[in-house]
């Protein structure tokens, strides 16, 4: 049985836990303006977030500690600047 209930489908979950979807809509972390493109603007957004002490929004705890500080926008900075 496949996610479509169908016996001997072959619908499958994608990363975004749709069935038979194509991950265009999960959520990106560090997506911030939800743009599917990492740049900038989400820079601008997150740090934003940290000055104006926004409530905790997974999307933006690129780090997974829980808090949304620098840490995280050194390593949106990281995904956006590559070595």
């Amino acid at each position: 049985v496949d996610c479509n209930n169908e016996c001997g489908g072959s619908a499958v979950l994608d990363d975004c836990d749709v069935c038979n979807g194509d991950n265009s809509t999960c959520a990106m972390a560090g997506d911030l303006n939800g743009d599917l493109t990492i740049n900038v603007l989400d820079v601008v957004l997150l740090v934003n977030l940290i000055f104006d002490n926004a409530p905790y929004t997974e999307i933006a705890d690129l780090n997974n500690d829980q808090l949304i500080n620098v840490l995280d926008v050194v390593l949106l900075v990281g995904v956006i600047l590559p070595d």
